[in-house]
């Protein structure tokens, strides 16, 4: 789910891959136990092997909780591109 909300929202913002430097995934639900999914998304969404990308477990707060997390690198640095992506899948 979050990998096609990526994808739509940016090829609606004209985002080229290579311009997004941070993941964050912030989910309840681990959809692998060692590997983790914001790197999993990273390869799928063509994004750079350099760009940080990883998971945050949290629930209700996680949104807000995941945009805290992602703000200090792409204020603070060179980084022009961010995603911030909230996805559980409460029923397998």
């Amino acid at each position: 789910m979050c990998v096609a909300a990526a994808e739509g929202l940016m090829a609606q913002l004209d985002w080229d891959p290579a311009s997004v430097e941070v993941l964050v995934f912030v989910s309840q639900d681990a959809d692998y136990v060692l590997l983790a999914t914001a790197c999993v998304m990273q390869n799928r969404l063509g994004l750079p092997t350099s760009a940080a990308a990883f998971d945050v477990s949290l629930g209700g707060s996680g949104y807000a909780y995941g945009l805290w997390i992602a703000a200090p690198p792409m204020g603070g640095s060179t980084a022009r591109a961010g995603l911030v992506l909230c996805g559980d899948n409460a029923t397998r």
